[in-house]
């Protein structure tokens, strides 16, 4: 199978250029994340797997912007059924991300918070942006509580006493707080980023690719183990929490927040 050279859905374009493909995400207005942008995003991941040219690919957003994390509006309109079908779907595109064999470099253009820095840490290099934009884990400020897989992650990333430092305080970084942390491997001109994330994925495919994927397989397999087999009781304990009154009030409150913001 060989993927088109430019290929588009609702959410997500392939640009492919070579061994290198860009997966881009393009859903209006701020690349929000929400069922059809978890379906399109790991189809067009299935797509470039199967095509034995593409062994890399860079995870871009656009510029001032990666994505702004989940689409809380559209995700408060769903009842327990429908919400639950979605974070099954969440994680399991988080899932097919973290264990993907390809070579992957998030180039983060701008602003990449919550959701967008979970998207962010599936890859195995980041690069971002020097400017005015912010990135991180804030879901405990904003009512939530950081579900287990994550929090599994991030551990593995930041070390047990960053992450909690993190984590349940909900911070957000500038880019070079975020390199200072860990979060991001680079922070380079805003120009720049897209550029240097293909050099970094060239860099890192110019190496055998059966060796490279085997020992990213090795270091992740435990992980991905780990989240696949606790997914049912992991979407269990989120519903419960998400349905909770003081959960529904607080996430109401910033889509109120964030509508007045848009007015204003």
């Amino acid at each position: 199978m060989t993927t088109p050279p430019n290929s588009q859905t609702s959410s997500v374009r392939i640009e492919k250029d070579g061994s290198v493909a860009t997966l881009r995400l393009v859903r209006p207005p701020v690349n929000a994340i929400e069922g059809t942008f978890c379906a399109d995003l790991v189809a067009a991941l299935d797509t470039l797997e199967q095509d034995p040219e593409v062994r890399g690919i860079i995870l871009a957003g656009r510029p001032g912007l990666f994505s702004a994390g989940l689409d809380l509006p559209a995700l408060l309109a769903l009842d327990e059924a429908g919400m639950r079908a979605f974070w099954a779907q969440f994680a399991g595109m988080f899932l097919r991300l973290w264990s993907t064999p390809l070579c992957v470099v998030a180039a983060l253009e701008g602003h990449a918070p919550a959701g967008g820095t979970v998207l962010a840490i599936t890859a195995d290099h980041r690069i971002m942006a020097d400017g005015p934009y912010k990135m991180g884990l804030n879901e405990v400020e904003v009512g939530l509580a950081v579900p287990v897989f994550l929090c599994e992650i991030v551990r593995s990333m930041l070390g047990q006493r960053i992450a909690e430092r993190v984590l349940t305080q909900g911070l957000m970084f500038s880019p070079l707080e975020a390199l200072a942390v860990g979060f991001v491997d680079e922070v380079v001109a805003a120009d720049r980023v897209v550029e240097q994330a293909r050099a970094e994925v060239l860099r890192r495919i110019a190496r055998p690719d059966a060796a490279r994927r085997g020992t990213k397989a090795a270091l992740r397999a435990p992980h991905a183990n780990a989240i696949a087999s606790g997914l049912d009781a992991e979407v269990d304990g989120f519903i419960q929490f998400w349905f909770s009154d003081d959960c529904q009030r607080e996430l109401r409150r910033v889509v109120a927040q964030l509508a007045a913001r848009k007015k204003a």
